[in-house]
């Protein structure tokens, strides 16, 4: 069974905020673009900083199953490599790529959305839904009825794809005048 359809664990994780860790860039006005066209994205660099971290979180990602305990490692990244004093031995070769990049929605898709998440979830699906706490602003329908980026849909959000590192293309409908591009979320490297 996949992770898309597990109904998550019981988090002892509460006093996580992901916000601060989970950091975006945006958004960028795209200036012609307007709902209908295609966006293309190339990401020409991604540069990391000097401090990374791992953390494994019950209930959360693919392994939520199996990796039942928190687990946290730091890592000090120099010449395109990152190690840890945690993990004597261990060296992960830097493929720096964006973890979430997309578009703003229109209305339309927010509610058509919205409503497909609310039954996913009804099923035990992952879905993050609006939360003010933390958004920005914090009141508002954008802190309300605002999309996260759990899971990603059609305008992007979370991908995780390992492979749009420098050099790759993303493309992306647009669905407002502008497009409203966001990208963050940055990860040093990624296994399969």
């Amino acid at each position: 069974m996949d992770n898309s359809t597990r109904r998550p664990q019981k988090r002892t994780w509460p006093f996580l905020d992901p916000g601060p860790i989970h950091p975006l860039t945006g958004p960028v006005l795209i200036k012609g673009a307007k709902p209908g066209d295609l966006l293309e994205i190339e990401f020409l660099d991604i540069l990391p900083e000097r401090f990374a971290f791992t953390c494994i979180l019950p209930g959360l990602g693919f392994l939520a199953d199996l990796f039942t305990t928190p687990f946290l490692v730091k890592w000090k990244i120099e010449n395109n490599y990152s190690t840890s004093e945690q993990l004597p031995g261990v060296r992960i070769p830097g493929a720096s790529f964006m973890g979430v990049s997309g578009v703003a929605p229109s209305k339309e898709k927010v509610k058509e959305w919205a409503k497909r998440e609310s039954d996913a979830m009804a099923k035990g699906h992952v879905v993050f839904p609006p939360d003010p706490a933390g958004a920005v602003p914090a009141s508002g329908l954008a802190a309300t009825e605002g999309l996260r980026t759990v899971p990603p849909r059609e305008c992007g959000g979370n991908f995780d794809v390992k492979q749009l590192t420098k050099g790759s293309r993303l493309f992306l409908p647009v669905y407002v005048d502008g497009a409203l591009f966001s990208t963050g979320d940055g990860h040093f490297a990624q296994g399969d």
